[in-house]
């Protein structure tokens, strides 16, 4: 009776250690989507993603809208810009960008680029877009519509936590976190440059 009390305890511990070490490897991913992680640094809100919005295209073409029987791709107001909606798609899940706002756009995916890589375009904010909406407004809402993508495989969240504007070429620059799991799970530094050129509406993004 000893001898099973004794191997009852010992399954008792193993099974508790590998629960906290099960949560803590889950710890990472829950802090990353956490939108109230503190950077003091932070300009405004920082911006969260994770996958369950995630999408394929590694380009959105740019189209009319009006008139056709495309729907909005979120009903979410963080997805809009200046209280417009940007993408919508199609019956078979294809994904377009209204093009009173936008030409077509690439998908940035920020967590992969490298110094050498240089500046990667966007696309293009059109005159009627800026008219209604700040720089900040417009680069903010193609990393909520996760057209700058913030995350490789699970979550991450960035902050812009510096901004300038010199003769209408502003640029921002945002710091935060990604997650990951390969072998173990990873909590790695995000940090990229966005512009916005205001005189033709070209977007840029690079790591500095």
């Amino acid at each position: 009776m000893k001898k099973m009390l004794t191997v009852l305890v010992l399954f008792v511990i193993v099974l508790v250690g590998w629960f906290v070490w099960a949560a803590s490897r889950n710890t990472i991913v829950n802090d990353v989507v956490d939108e109230s992680t503190d950077l003091s640094t932070c300009l405004r809100d920082s911006i969260a993603q994770d996958n369950t919005d995630y999408y394929e295209q590694t380009v959105v073409a740019a189209r009319e809208i009006s008139g056709t029987d495309l729907a909005p791709i979120s009903l979410e107001e963080s997805w809009r810009i200046a209280g417009e909606d940007i993408l919508w798609n199609d019956s078979i899940g294809t994904i377009y960008v209204d093009r009173q706002w936008f030409s077509d756009l690439s998908v940035v995916d920020a967590t992969w680029m490298d110094v050498d890589d240089g500046a990667v375009v966007i696309g293009y904010a059109t005159d009627a877009l800026m008219e209604r909406a700040s720089p900040s407004e417009i680069i903010e809402g193609l990393m909520h519509a996760q057209v700058i993508r913030l995350y490789a495989h699970l979550s991450g969240y960035a902050c812009a936590v510096s901004e300038e504007t010199v003769d209408g070429f502003y640029t921002t620059t945002y710091e935060g976190e990604h997650s990951y799991c390969t072998n173990e799970c990873i909590d790695a530094p995000l940090s990229f440059t966005v512009s916005l050129d205001e005189k033709n509406g070209l977007l840029t993004l690079w790591i500095k």
